[in-house]
């Protein structure tokens, strides 16, 4: 088909993933010693399930982690402040490198012990 895009990757959140990543008419492959730098800087929203609720309650964390690494002073009062008004979005290594804690704090421990985190 004229136009397609087509992602493969060794499961199909990656591929979709790629698929979109790549549009218009661009074949994506991404082998597992490539996940990370898809992953690493997308969106948090454009992971497929992290649209919603589920995504707002994670990246909630991840803001407040923004918040306690603020520093300290006039320039980092005032980045602050900026950020506040408009923050950039929340990306997907950012989730990574939260911890397991704050994620449970998140999405409650329900959600811990139903196997949604890790």
């Amino acid at each position: 088909m004229p136009g397609s895009s087509a992602g493969i990757a060794h499961c199909r959140l990656l591929a979709k993933v790629a698929s979109a990543a790549r549009k218009p008419a661009a074949q994506t492959v991404v082998p597992e010693r490539g996940v990370a730098e898809l992953l690493t800087p997308l969106p948090l929203a454009k992971l497929p399930g992290f649209g919603g609720k589920l995504g707002e309650a994670v990246a909630g964390a991840v803001l407040e982690a923004r918040k306690g690494r603020g520093g300290s002073g006039a320039a980092a009062a005032a980045a602050a402040a900026a950020a506040a008004a408009d923050p950039p979005p929340v990306t997907v290594g950012e989730v990574a490198a939260l911890p397991f804690s704050a994620l449970v704090t998140a999405l409650g421990g329900d959600a811990a012990r139903a196997g949604w985190v890790r």
